[in-house]
Parts: C-alpha cells; structure tokens; sequence
C-alpha cells in the first residue's frame, strides 16, 4: 500500500445505484452489499451446516459479511490493490473472531467463510475483483453483455446437485436426500483456499486468497448488475431468464421484480419437486447499477 494512494487517485467517474434488493431483510441474511460513489461491494457467506456459532448474530456467516464489508469500506481509498486490502482484513478479521468466546456448544465449531465481488473506479479505470461464485453482469463496449465470475465451487456444487438429483428421482424426499448428500457438502467446504479447490474470504490470519481481477477503462453510461447465486437462481435454476434477460430486466423492471418472480417459484415448488435445488429458499441479493461522468 502507498500512504499517498489515497490522495493521488483521481477519478473522473462515479457509480449510481439504480436498485438494490436483498431478502430475507435483517441479520438473518448472510448476504450483504456495500456501496460508495467509487466502490461497490457485494457478499454472499455461507450458512453454516450445524448451530454452534460465536457472534450474537443468527449465524457467525452474517456477522461476518458485515464485519468484513464495514472494514472493507473504511479502507478501500487508501489501497492501491483489492487483494492486498482483502488480504488484511482476513488478518483483522480472523484476530477478532478468535477473541470471540464461544456462545453455544454442541459440534465443531464451522468457520464463517464467503464469496466476494468488489467493482472499483480507481484513476478512471474499472477494477473488477472475485472470489467465490458471486456474479457480475456487464455491459461491453461492444453492448454485449458479459459475465465476469467463476469459480470451482460451481462445478462442486454441480456434482452435489446431481447427487441429489439421483436420490429424488429414485423417490426420497428432499429431507431424506439432504442428509445423504450432507456429508458431501461438508467435504466440499474443506476444499475451500485450498490447492485445487476454490477461494473464498474468512477470518483468517494464515489465509491468502487467489482473486480473479479485471481492469479496464471506465465508461459513461457502463450498466452493471452484481448478484448473489440465489439471485442466479433465476438463471441456472430456475430457468425464468437468460443472462442478457435478466440483465435488461433489471434495468427496465427493477431487480425487486425479479426478486418477486425467484419467490414465486420456490414457493409453489416448496419441496424441490420441479426444480431441484440444495437449499429450499437461498437468500438472494443484487444491485444494477451505472457508470457515470462527474
């Protein structure tokens, strides 16, 4: 970092919120979206598999996307790199949560972890940082849309979810199919920042995170939408829109609408019998927003 970073950057951007929508509302939430006009900030933890926690939260996977994002914010002017800011507060962060004392007793305690995305304005060019599955919809130079996210878990939970899909099909119910795979899904989470498995943020102060990174030029008028995968869900899910759909909806309808229509479909398919899905009802976020000149 250059103490000097924060003083020097010039942008002759900013970013306007057209809408954000997060559900369920509250801490119960594991997801989690911080804006300013020159940083945008979205998170998605991951629930935890049993109830022993250390925060007062309703699971340490919430507290831990808003701790992570307040001190993700504060900083952020004075950071040159997102890696080296992410890298600190995993430093931070892990140092507060082992002071913790633990609050409920029962299995081994499971460590809050999360997918990241970050969108930048820094000297007028767009950096664009990911671990995790979080995603971001994009407008090209081209006004082709693009995709910028990927990770390996999406391939793991792939694997999970035919799984699972084998046991509904051979008649068992989602519970009943749920705890044959949950040893799987627990597998899966060891995997996480490690060689061959996927990268995600946790408090951690041995932990470093490979992110994928993006910089291009800032552009008046660049429309984007970041979201949560059970956001996505209306894409890879449930089929309600394709990628460039979903994008232009957002825009001309508003992500609350679309948020409606995912809710909608979970609830009239309230055992996964339509469509087959881990998680019943996955929290659900997403912000579209705009680059504009100042």
């Amino acid at each position: 970092m250059s103490s000097s970073f924060s003083h020097s950057m010039k942008n002759s951007f900013r970013f306007r919120i057209i809408e954000e929508v997060a559900d369920p509302l509250g801490e119960e939430n594991a997801d989690y979206i911080a804006a300013s006009s020159n940083c945008i900030l979205w998170m998605d933890g991951a629930a935890p598999m049993g109830a022993l926690k250390k925060t007062k939260y309703p699971n340490d996977a919430s507290w831990f996307v808003r701790r992570f994002s307040e001190c993700f914010m504060s900083q952020v002017d004075e950071w040159g790199c997102a890696r080296d800011l992410i890298h600190k507060i995993q430093v931070d962060t892990g140092n507060e949560y082992s002071s913790f004392p633990q609050l409920s007793y029962g299995d081994e305690l499971e460590i809050p972890f999360a997918c990241v995305g970050v969108a930048r304005l820094v000297n007028n060019l767009l950096e664009i940082s990911n671990a995790g599955d979080c995603t971001l919809l994009y407008e090209d130079e081209k006004g082709e849309i693009s995709c910028f996210g990927y990770n390996s878990v999406k391939a793991l939970d792939a694997l999970v979810l035919e799984q699972y899909s084998g046991y509904r099909k051979e008649g068992l119910s989602h519970s009943e199919a749920f705890k044959l795979i949950a040893p799987k899904i627990v597998e899966n989470r060891g995997l996480r920042n490690k060689m061959f498995g996927y990268d995600v943020v946790e408090p951690s102060v041995n932990t470093s995170v490979s992110l994928e990174r993006l910089l291009i030029p800032a552009r008046h008028g660049m429309k984007m939408l970041a979201m949560s995968d059970g956001f996505y869900r209306a894409v890879d899910t449930y089929g309600i829109f394709s990628e460039k759909e979903i994008f232009e909806v957002s825009f001309n309808y508003g992500v609350s609408y679309i948020l409606n229509r995912i809710r909608e479909v979970e609830n009239s398919d309230k055992e996964a019998d339509q469509f087959p899905r881990i998680k019943l009802k996955d929290d659900a976020s997403a912000v579209a927003f705009v680059i504009e000149e100042i």
